[in-house]
């Protein structure tokens, strides 16, 4: 739970900066998802739920593959530079982003690969790898390095705690979905009653603040990360509760 508090500490002390991060790749990416699932996809279902369901989760699967390295990048450099007591902007924030994500996107998808490869052969072995390569994700953003290099480092961070990290991260997934279900709920409701639910606008609105609550499970990893690393970037260790 320390580190779920941790993260939401962290979102509070900087919910302008990252909610601004998020909107700029979740905007466009909720006003697509929105348009397809208002005026696509019930014609290409065909009145099947099941159907229009597995569409919409295709695209915006694809949509949060594309945009999660530029988004997660400028989280993760905001929340450095906070944990050192340094001002950021959102510009040096997603320039910063923009400069790794194309490594970290390279070396997401070859370590998803050997995850799957993992637990294709048997179950133990791809959930070990996932918990080993935990923490590849800031690895490649504050860190610079790429591939088996930044997974070697992950592998080395994690030691001694991956089931911790497993839990917490388990724990933390639980309470974001609630908490997003409270702001569908908080959003859908009054729009019910006003005859707005099926709203084109009040979908997107609700596609993007659920997918700003979202962020926690990355906090929390970054909290991880940064209770065991020791970057070279790393010039204080101000605890989040200063600035609360």
């Amino acid at each position: 739970m320390n580190k779920i508090t941790e993260a939401v500490n962290l979102f509070k002390s900087n919910i302008k900066l990252f909610s601004a991060i998020v909107l700029t790749v979740w905007l466009p990416g909720s006003l697509i998802c929105s348009y397809f699932d208002f005026y696509v996809f019930p014609e290409w279902a065909n009145g099947d739920e099941m159907s229009f369901l597995k569409y919409s989760m295709r695209l915006s699967s694809t949509i949060e593959f594309i945009v999660k390295p530029i988004y997660i990048g400028g989280l993760f450099y905001g929340a450095s530079q906070f944990q050192k007591g340094l001002a950021v902007s959102y510009q040096q924030a997603m320039t910063y982003a923009f400069r790794r994500s194309f490594k970290m996107l390279a070396t997401s998808i070859t370590t998803n690969l050997i995850i799957l490869g993992g637990t294709v052969l048997f179950i133990i072995p791809g959930v070990i790898l996932a918990l080993r390569f935990a923490l590849v994700d800031p690895v490649v953003v504050l860190e610079g390095t790429t591939g088996s290099q930044a997974r070697q480092r992950s592998t080395q961070l994690t030691q001694g705690r991956r089931w911790r990290i497993a839990g917490t991260t388990v724990l933390s997934v639980l309470v974001t979905i609630l908490l997003m279900g409270i702001a569908s709920v908080a959003i859908y409701i009054p729009s019910g009653f006003m005859g707005l639910e099926e709203s084109f606008i009040i979908h997107v609105i609700a596609t993007v603040l659920t997918n700003i609550i979202a962020i926690l499970p990355y906090l929390v990893i970054f909290c991880f990360y940064w209770e065991s690393a020791e970057p070279i970037n790393k010039v204080s260790k101000i605890k989040i509760s200063r600035y609360l």
